[in-house]
């Protein structure tokens, strides 16, 4: 049986926490940048990224996620709504969700695998934790047979 190679694919994070985003960025780019990061701020901006309107119309400067890095604690549309929103609309269905949280509660974590989150990781604190906790997370997505990103109902 031939398994296929991993192939890079852009990873879409939705973080409104300049500390978040400057941390998981600079992990990021030291750990996996064959796999680009895009970070938008809000649940209304990854909408607009994913229906490819205003800023981002253009699909080859904002190419559609391999997975997308959801954060719960969003100003506006919070990140459950959006989960909500994804995985109820056909053209977003099937794009993996992993939630990355401060606030593991057993609520939060319950309604996010209700609602159809792929996984949920609870955001570590110190920047080796969260290479440790990224490195995981990518060799998991890397390993798993993703959703071909063109076939999008």
């Amino acid at each position: 049986m031939t398994v296929a190679q991993p192939r890079p694919f852009p990873v879409l994070l939705v973080e409104d926490d300049e500390h978040d985003i400057r941390a998981i960025s600079r992990v990021w780019e030291g750990l996996r940048p064959d796999h680009p990061l895009i970070v938008v701020q809000t649940a209304e901006e990854c909408l607009a990224y994913l229906r490819r309107e205003g800023i981002f119309a253009d699909g080859i400067r904002h190419p559609w996620p391999g997975i997308l890095l959801l954060d719960l604690e969003l100003p506006g549309l919070k990140g459950l709504g959006l989960l909500r929103i994804l995985k109820t609309a056909e053209r977003f269905r099937r794009l993996p969700v992993v939630v990355l949280t401060q606030h593991g509660t057993r609520e939060n974590v319950r309604r996010a695998y209700d609602l159809g989150a792929s996984s949920v990781v609870v955001k570590p604190t110190g920047v080796e934790p969260l290479r440790e906790a990224l490195a995981r997370l990518v060799s998991f997505w890397e390993a798993a047979s993703l959703p071909d990103p063109t076939d999008r109902a």
